[in-house]
């Protein structure tokens, strides 16, 4: 009788899965494949910026490839700098130049911006966008 018991007891037993693996920053940006992320709130020098119906239409898709293009014709590339939380694009069509956003915050579904001007803080806008 022990001897069963002790044998339902022990094969009623479980070996704990283990944990998915927390994916990697860039893999959160991109899902190892090309991303999009839809704009819900924006935010200039720290106050709300009320978006129409059509300003909430906006997204961004970044690729595995280090490409990256908006919904307004904007694309290029894009260097993701996980120590010190830095996303630079550099600007190759529908426009030319590089932006540098710090990376507020990335998870699997959202993601925080900000775009700053050159030390001026002329620009201080954050954008906050969610996976589509």
């Amino acid at each position: 009788m022990l001897l069963v018991l002790s044998f339902v007891t022990f094969s009623s037993c479980k070996k704990k899965d283990k944990p998915a693996p927390t994916p990697s920053t860039i893999e959160m940006l991109t899902s190892n494949g090309s991303k999009t992320w839809q704009i819900e709130k924006l935010y200039i020098n720290d106050t709300l910026f009320s978006l129409n119906a059509e300003q909430l239409k906006y997204t961004r898709t970044y690729k595995s490839d280090s490409t990256f293009f908006d919904s307004d014709g904007i694309g290029g590339k894009y260097v993701l700098i996980e120590n010190g939380g830095k996303l630079i694009e550099t600007l190759t069509t529908g426009g030319s130049g590089i932006l540098t956003y710090k990376v507020e915050s990335l998870t699997t579904g959202n993601l925080v911006l900000r775009l700053t001007g050159d030390g001026t803080n002329i620009l201080n806008n954050q954008f906050h966008f969610r996976a589509k």
